[in-house]
This record gives structure tokens, sequence and C-alpha cells, in this order.
């Protein structure tokens, strides 16, 4: 009886032996394919952090809800040198991700200043953008330190960054700072409207 007990007992330990390798070889492909998706996650979330900074948004933006948001702004009178435009704010997250784009006209004169909260080498590029720009960098003190003219929507993805930190960015049409003679170190002055909104956090969503 025992010899015949352990020729049955001889399979089935096989059978669970190839059952258990099955289980772990399951395991460490499940472990395997979690981990890829954990560093997928964090690839995709440094991707925003990047596209964020450049002020404008991704290409996947809804254009329509963009134009209706910017006719209904707040617009704000600001000075750059002897020269006045009148602009709306982008001082937060999301509306600085927004920025221009989907936005297929300016009128002269008008345009978007950016707002952060510390200067740095704040880089800026051109998706989802159907118009060219001039953008201009200045510093926490209101001196303009960088300038980049006629920067077209073609231009993408290139990203145009200045050389010292800036502060506030100010975008506008394309070829307007040559029209009105701005040149780098022309100083930018806030109304009082706008200093007061951007003390009072007046543009939080």
């Amino acid at each position: 009886m025992v010899g015949k007990g352990m020729k049955w007992m001889l399979p089935v330990t096989a059978l669970l032996v190839l059952l258990g390798v099955g289980y772990f070889f399951l395991q460490d492909k499940q472990e395997e394919f979690s981990s890829k998706d954990s560093v997928e996650e964090r690839r995709g979330v440094a991707a925003g952090v990047e596209q964020e900074a450049g002020g404008t948004t991704s290409p996947d933006t809804d254009t329509a809800n963009n134009v209706e948001a910017l006719a209904t702004e707040e617009m704000y009178e600001i000075a750059v040198g002897e020269q006045t435009f009148m602009v709306s704010l982008a001082a937060d997250k999301q509306s600085r991700t927004k920025g221009l784009s989907g936005v297929r006209s300016l009128a002269p004169r008008t345009g978007k200043l950016f707002v952060f909260e510390k200067p740095d080498l704040y880089g800026f590029w051109m998706p989802d953008m159907y118009i060219s720009l001039d953008m201009l960098w200045f510093s926490d003190t209101g001196e303009l330190v960088y300038l980049a003219k006629n920067v077209p929507p073609e231009s993408y993805p290139a990203i145009y960054k200045p050389d010292r930190p800036a502060l506030y960015v100010l975008e506008i049409n394309a070829g307007e700072s040559e029209t009105l003679g701005i040149e780098v170190g022309d100083r930018l002055t806030l109304s009082d409207a706008l200093q007061r909104c951007l003390k009072e956090s007046c543009y939080t969503q």
C-alpha cells in the first residue's frame, strides 16, 4: 500500500511545484509592469511641470473656450518706457498655462502680462498659437532684461528664455516693440489698479 501511495503522490507533488512556480512568475511580472507604470507616471508629471513653466498651454487646449475667456478678462494699464498698453493678467498657474493660446488677433497696444511668484529664467513657447508675438521679460525691479521679437507659431516647440532672471513677461503683437522703439533697459510701470489687484490676489480663480 505504501508503494502504491507513493506512485500517486509523485505526480501530485510535481503538479503543486509547477503551480507554485507559475504563481511566483506571474507575481514577478505584475511587479515589473507596476514598476514601469510608476516610471511613466513620474515622467508624465515631470513633462507637465516643464510645459507649465512655458506660460502657454499644451496643444489639446479647448481653443473656443480660450477665446471666449479672453473677451471677458479684466484689462489693466501698464507702461513700457513711454509706451502704454492695456493687458489682461496671467498671475496664477491656470492662466499662465493658457496664456494667449487660441487667440486669433490682438488689438494694437494690447497683450498679456504674466506675473510669477519669484524671479527665474522662465521659458515660453508657442503651442496652439495663431499669431506671432513679441515677448518681453522684466526683472523684479521692472527693467526689461530680454526681448524676443517676431516669434511665429511655427517656432513651436522651440523655447525662448532670458539670460537673466525675470518676474514679469509681456506678450504683445509681433513688431510692436520695434515700431514703438522699445529696447532692453526700458522700465515696466504698473498702474495703481494692477498693483492693488496683485496685492489682493484678485486674479485668483
